[in-house]
């Protein structure tokens, strides 16, 4: 529950911790001395100079320590002196304390939850629910884009209603899964997963791929795509190899496109005839580049707030449809 002080003792909270901060920054400059002669920083710089289990960590009557004939010295003392906290003002300013610790300890503690308003669109999958969390922290693709994402692939690629036979898919900040899934349930043989928080890997994305009986074809990887980037890069054929289909859709103010399809650009991951999906918010388009690795980008579609890059071979790009 929040502790909240109202009126003057609002105030004289507000008062008494500027003091403590003004002395705190006072000592560090004055007393904590260089840890050796040829070191610029500060010894023990990051502890506490006064704690409400301890009081002031340091020994004002130490001559040592302390420059009499120092004003600034002479000032951090008076501020000492000065300042009186009665027990009802301490009680506070320690309740205060120990709600700062728990809220650092657990910064996020509500109850997630989930929904099953997503469906795999067609295929051998068609129909089937997805698990999806009821929160802003996964963003999946709208099933209205998906749909048509998928359609403009098959069509490119000349191949109906499935996508090409003994394909991959990698699909990067895969959330729900349901990108990946759409795939295999159109043809692809096998799938990774990359997620980076553990509740949608255990809650969400686990159990949609059971839900789908794909958990055979399939490997998830809990990591930051970033990262898992990098280190696939060096490795690629710890993953496979080369991916035939790659989707990219991150959380929009979460992720840096720069560096995310510098990463893309040079992976061994992307082959001469891989397929890029890459989704991302209007203000993101000038990042969005034409060429990545040995692919062109294709299509450039908007649907509604979501716009969508999609990257492949040469051969695939037509100037009048980008």
């Amino acid at each position: 529950r929040r502790h909240t002080v109202g009126g003057a003792h609002s105030q004289r909270l507000a008062s008494v911790r500027a003091q403590l901060n003004r002395a705190e920054e006072a000592f560090k400059d004055q007393f904590l001395a260089p840890m050796d002669d040829d070191d610029e920083g500060w010894e023990d710089d990051d502890d506490e100079i006064f704690n409400f289990e301890t009081g002031w960590n340091l020994d004002l009557e130490d001559e040592d320590e302390m420059d009499v004939d120092d004003p600034k010295s002479q000032k951090s003392a008076d501020i000492i002196a000065g300042l009186t906290i009665t027990p009802k003002l301490r009680k506070q300013l320690e309740q205060m304390e120990r709600s700062s610790k728990k809220t650092q300890e657990k910064p996020f503690a509500a109850k997630r939850s989930t929904h099953t308003k997503m469906r795999i669109i067609s295929g051998r999958y068609g129909g089937a629910r997805l698990l999806s969390p009821n929160d802003e922290n996964v963003r999946p693709m709208m099933e209205k884009v998906r749909g048509a994402v998928f359609s403009m692939i098959q069509s490119v690629l000349g191949t109906g209603n499935y996508l090409p036979d003994n394909t991959r898919w990698l699909d990067l900040f895969s959330g729900t899964g349901a990108v990946g899934l759409e795939g295999m349930s159109r043809g692809c043989v096998e799938a990774h997963f990359v997620e980076a928080d553990p509740w949608v890997v255990n809650k969400v994305l686990g159990k949609n791929i059971d839900k789908c009986k794909a958990s055979y074809d399939t490997t998830i990887h809990t990591a930051y795509v970033e990262k898992w980037l990098a280190n696939a890069n060096k490795f690629p054929e710890s993953v496979g190899g080369t991916f035939d289909f790659i989707s990219v859709t991150p959380p929009y103010v979460k992720v840096s496109y720069p560096e995310l399809m510098g990463l893309l650009d040079k992976s061994p991951l992307l082959g001469p005839n891989t397929i890029v999906i890459v989704e991302y918010a209007r203000r993101e388009k000038k990042q969005i580049p034409d060429d990545l690795g040995p692919l062109v980008k294709i299509r450039d579609r908007k649907y509604g707030r979501t716009f969508i890059a999609i990257y492949g071979p040469l051969e695939l790009f037509d100037n009048d449809d980008v």
